[in-house]
């Protein structure tokens, strides 16, 4: 089936002042917001959320407004550094059972070679939470060349069900030391960074402090979410991405 990518928006990053287009792949609940540097960055940041993917991306009053997840909430940060960046979003929940499908690796693979043809040549997958199930899954299936490495933040234990030594392509891990969410627990993310072993590199990113959290263990506003130490967090990404 071919699929089709349409722009159906030029929109405001709202409250951060980058224009960007908002996409959708056609047939599915799929969309996904570019935000360029100027000039174009060769090098984007494809962020996957966390939660049930839906609804990190909203337009209000022909605006867009973000949600509070952690890699939608300092998304601009990688802006500001050069990064292209890109905000993957959903109008409808997505199940655990599709971030790890192949319709998933085709779907994305169809806004990657989109990307290309705007002109970006390295790919970086960038999932939080949840969102790291569909960057897990997706290095294991896509066969881009573009694809230079995939960052997993706050990880969700589930991984590890996943054949991990067929992903090749660097890891990054960044996990909050105090992470209290039972889905996303420091130590079994400690063990999955053991278990990408055919990986040519895997980094793992202690994240420290913050401060008290204001939602749930499992949500944004806590150490789940890097509260308080977006910095720190993003920093380590930045920097990880420079240097591969």
């Amino acid at each position: 089936m071919k699929y089709v990518i349409s722009a159906v928006a030029v929109l405001l990053m709202m409250g951060v002042g980058y224009a960007g287009e908002l996409h959708s792949v056609p047939g599915t609940s799929l969309s996904y917001y570019v935000v360029n540097s100027s000039p174009l960055s060769k090098t984007a940041l494809i962020l996957f959320p966390g939660g049930d993917g839906a609804d990190h991306v909203k337009l209000e009053s022909a605006q867009v407004k973000l949600s509070k997840n952690f890699i939608v909430r300092t998304a601009d940060t990688y802006v500001r550094n050069g990064f292209t960046t890109v905000i993957v979003n959903s109008s409808r929940a997505l199940t655990d059972t599709y971030r790890v499908s192949t319709d998933q690796a085709k779907h994305i693979q169809v806004m990657l070679d989109e990307l290309t043809r705007m002109g970006v040549e390295r790919f970086y997958l960038v999932g939080t939470s949840r969102g790291t199930l569909s960057v897990a899954s997706l290095a294991m299936k896509l066969t881009d060349p573009h694809l230079k490495g995939i960052i997993l933040t706050s990880s969700m234990a589930s991984i590890s069900r996943l054949d991990l030594p067929r992903i090749k392509v660097p890891v990054l891990f960044v996990h909050h030391v105090d992470d209290k969410c039972n889905q996303t627990p420091y130590r079994e993310a400690k063990d999955l960074s053991q278990a990408v072993s055919k990986s040519v590199k895997v980094t793992f990113v202690d994240v420290t402090g913050g401060l008290p959290p204001q939602t749930g263990p499992c949500q944004a506003l806590s150490a789940h979410g890097f509260f308080g130490v977006e910095d720190t967090a993003t920093q380590a990404i930045l920097t990880w991405v420079r240097g591969n």
